[in-house]
């Protein structure tokens, strides 16, 4: 970061001038300046003429300042990191980052909290979705180019979990052991490309700890790696609640305590640095360092800006090819796809995912999706009225009861359906300080939503259900803390005031207390729910959920219709529920009856496609018995939209695995030393992360790193190794020989021949996608550096190559080689 004299704020606020504010702040002031000031906004002192900082979760969309539960505001909603990182593509990517940070701008967020670059070593994991990919490489060329996108816009990037926080597993306490090699190799790289390649204004410090030290008070790795080694010069923010300590962390290189009033800092800094436990200079480089950020964003020129929400076409134009870009054909067993609408007469969509498709992952990463259509309706308008669209769900998927919200909730004419009320009081007495229409029975907050509420309040919400079907309708309560939950009148839920407060158990799908009642379709009961929230309770959350009864004849409906159709379409996957930041996956499986109902589906109808729609790898115990797979991730906004596109042929299927898929978890080589144990997980893998496991143990993977298939067919030609300086070129021709368009992603890894070190065989170092017309051809170019052919020596303490022979390799995946080339390397 070395053009802060470039801001446009705070008078053109270069160096000097930030040191001569700095010298008119006392040491109250200082330390006010590096704690937030709430949830979203940072704190400034006035008469600097620097303004606070606004910051906001990412990383596929710019949420603001409110949860996704509920919010009044809406957002685009991009495809996930995993579906980002399929597209192999760099500048589409950097697309993307731009467009996020122009919705920053939209919503008055100076500081965007993505992306996220965590290693996705584990199948399991809760948050793989929001991550790049298990290469390092490929995650660090994608983040240069998202973080440039975001930072053209003067938009702050904040790079996240800096480091080794792959597991959401005891995520706030475990300890993850990673030999330095590993370390560097892996799990820094993108870090420090992000820094060094992209000028990164801002890092995230992980919640867990690395080698023993937690990573906000770790010197080693924020101070003599971060920001001395590698230059860094913006931010580091703790990741939110998760300040270790006050001196530890202050000394060690932490910049700013997230969110406020500080639980660690602020007042308690002030009086470390004037007991001299925490240098006043060490104060004085965090402040110096917000200072610039603020005047680089112009917060001073943009404080208490509106929070617009813009449902931009442009947005949705390159959402959906993004989605595209990013699906990836696993299989396509005997050209079944692309679908040609004219030979079709009928065409089923089956499973949960056809009746509506998951857009998103979630937790933080979660956005107020503006709206999003459904499979079927782009279907249909792809396919016109000559073809029948049949839709049946199959099965259900849900992992705790449904929110109850519209339109199981009846809304009054031109208002949302839900009244929340919040009580300055323990037992709902007294006028409400705040009332609020909302779509759903649900609330989460962080903090009071009213200054009058902050010495603890009562909730009471509000609303009228219309029983969706005939039957015992499961009914249940959600809460932190005590809740009641009453019926037409009738209490039928109770929970105690002594309950554990267990956030992570309600945002896992788990604390909630359900009672079945006896309805009929059509019948309309008032429901209302009772919530206490004691003054410093941390968090309030609560969800009223409602489920009809479950048609006895679901499965059968659709093998019906699957046997009607000349097509069927299965859509399966995972929902925000089971992929989520708190908790990891329990098993790869596909939840509910989803493998049933595919295998099912297969045996009536040799025409069957599966969309899988969920953002890490799934089992696939019915893979030889469908004809093809498509993997979507979660699409985003366009989702179904791309979906079809891609069906039908209108886009070619753009996407590569940016993550291997074994056949089972215990082919990974993160599986040995998962879950923790004792509070600490131990990267036992080593370098020899996803595909490079795979490799050394002669493992063969359901589909391999690198893998999808095109509409059209390519030829490699000969590979070319050539110098340019110290650079290496290695080149290879290719052509497109199908009849179709197509898109190839061309991949290039380095193999060393002989070393004295433990090495991969092969290493992804290069990647070009060509987008090719029938008979076209175009050459794929790679530049390789000296870094390209180098380890991390823990010796040594850098990094050094080995001379001798290297093998370059290109290919369409890590398993599919089609050319390749030596060069000896000194």
């Amino acid at each position: 970061m070395t053009d802060i004299q470039e801001g446009n704020g705070a008078a053109g606020a270069d160096r000097a001038s930030i040191d001569s504010v700095l010298a008119d702040l006392t040491i109250d002031e200082k330390a006010l300046l590096v704690t937030g000031r709430d949830l979203w906004h940072g704190n400034h002192v006035e008469r600097t003429g620097f303004g606070p900082l606004r910051l906001s979760d990412g990383p596929n969309g710019v949420r603001g300042t409110e949860f996704w539960v509920n919010s009044s505001h809406h957002s685009a909603c991009f495809p996930c990191g995993a579906a980002l990182g399929a597209t192999w593509d760099q500048a589409l990517v950097a697309e993307v980052g731009a467009a996020l940070g122009r919705e920053a701008r939209r919503k008055g967020v100076h500081v965007l909290l993505g992306p996220t670059v965590n290693i996705a070593r584990l199948p399991l994991g809760g948050r793989n979705f929001e991550c790049f990919s298990e290469d390092p490489f490929l995650s660090a060329e994608l983040a240069v180019g998202y973080i440039a996108g975001v930072q053209q816009e003067r938009t702050a990037a904040v790079i996240k979990h800096f480091v080794a926080n792959d597991t959401e597993r005891e995520r706030n306490t475990v300890n993850a052991v990673v030999d330095e090699r590993a370390l560097r190799e892996i799990y820094l790289l993108p870090f420090e490309a992000a820094v060094r390649e992209a000028g990164v204004r801002g890092v995230m410090a992980a919640y867990n700890k690395v080698n023993g030290t937690h990573n906000g008070e770790h010197a080693e790795l924020l101070t003599a790696v971060l920001k001395r080694e590698w230059g860094f010069d913006g931010i580091v923010v703790s990741d939110w609640f998760g300040t270790p300590s006050t001196v530890g962390a202050a000394v060690a290189g932490l910049d700013l305590e997230m969110p406020g009033p500080g639980a660690r800092w602020g007042a308690q800094l002030a009086a470390a640095v004037r007991a001299g436990e925490v240098p006043e200079e060490v104060l004085d480089d965090k402040v110096r360092r917000i200072l610039a950020l603020s005047a680089w964003v112009g917060a001073d020129k943009r404080v208490g800006e509106p929070e617009l929400s813009v449902d931009d076409p442009a947005d949705r134009k390159l959402a959906r090819r993004v989605a595209a870009e990013a699906t990836v054909l696993l299989r396509n067993d005997a050209g079944l796809l692309p679908l040609d609408a004219n030979r079709i007469s009928r065409i089923a969509l089956i499973g949960p995912g056809a009746v509506s498709l998951a857009p998103q992952g979630g937790g933080s990463a979660q956005v107020n999706v503006h709206s999003i259509s459904q499979l079927r309706d782009q279907v249909a308008a792809r396919c016109g009225t000559e073809v029948e669209v049949l839709l049946e769900p199959g099965c259900r998927i849900h992992r705790r009861t449904p929110v109850l919200a519209e339109p199981d909730l009846a809304a009054p004419t031109g208002e949302p359906a839900a009244l929340v009320e919040y009580f300055a009081s323990a037992d709902w007495t007294g006028e409400p300080v705040l009332t609020r229409r909302v779509p759903a029975m649900q609330l989460m907050a962080i903090e009071p939503p009213h200054q009058a509420l902050s010495q603890g309040y009562s909730v009471r919400m509000t609303g009228t259900l219309v029983a969706a079907a005939s039957g015992a309708s499961r009914v249940s309560l959600a809460a932190v803390g005590y809740g009641r939950l009453a019926v037409d009148g009738e209490t039928i839920l109770e929970l105690s005031e002594g309950r554990p407060l267990d956030m992570n158990a309600i945002l896992s799908g788990g604390g909630e207390e359900a009672a079945h009642v006896d309805l009929a379709a059509g019948q309309q009961v008032a429901v209302e729910a009772r919530l206490r929230c004691p003054a410093g309770m941390p968090v309030t959350i609560a969800q009223v959920g409602y489920l009809a009864p479950e048609p006895e004849d679901l499965l059968e409906r659709a093998v019906a219709a699957a046997e009607r159709a000349d097509v069927a379409v299965v859509v399966a996957g995972r929902t925000p529920e089971w992929e989520s930041e708190a908790f990891d996956l329990e098993s790869m499986s596909l939840p509910g009856l989803q493998d049933e109902l595919i295998n099912r589906i297969a045996a009536a109808s040799p025409s069957t496609v599966v969309v899988l729609n969920a953002g890490a790898p799934v089992t696939m115990p019915w893979l030889d018995k469908v004809a093809s797979v498509l993997q979507v991730w979660y699409p985003g906004e366009e989702g179904p939209a791309a979906v079809a596109d891609v069906l039908f042929g209108d886009a070619d299927p753009g996407g590569r695995l940016p993550v291997s898929f074994p056949v089972r978890l215990e082919d990974s080589g993160a599986a040995a030393s998962y879950p923790p144990a004792d509070g600490q997980i131990a990267y036992s893998d080593g370098i020899l992360v996803g595909y490079r496991h795979h490799d050394a143990a002669g493992i063969e993977p359901a589909f391999c790193f690198g893998h999808g298939l095109s509409f059209a067919s390519f030829k490699y030609g000969e590979l070319s190794v050539s110098r340019d300086g110290t650079d290496v070129i290695a080149s290879v021709e290719i052509a497109n020989t199908g009849t179709r368009p197509g898109t190839e992603v061309a991949q290039l890894y380095v193999r060393d021949v002989e070393s004295s070190l433990t090495r991969p065989d092969k290493e992804l170092k290069g990647f070009a996608k060509l987008r090719l017309g029938p008979g076209q051809r175009d050459v794929a170019r790679f530049v390789l550096d000296r870094r390209a052919f180098s380890v991390f020596s823990p010796d040594e303490r850098d990094w050094v190559v080995e001379p001798g022979e290297f093998e370059l390799l290109a290919g369409s995946s890590s398993r599919d080689i089609r050319a390749r080339g030596r060069i000896h390397v000194d």
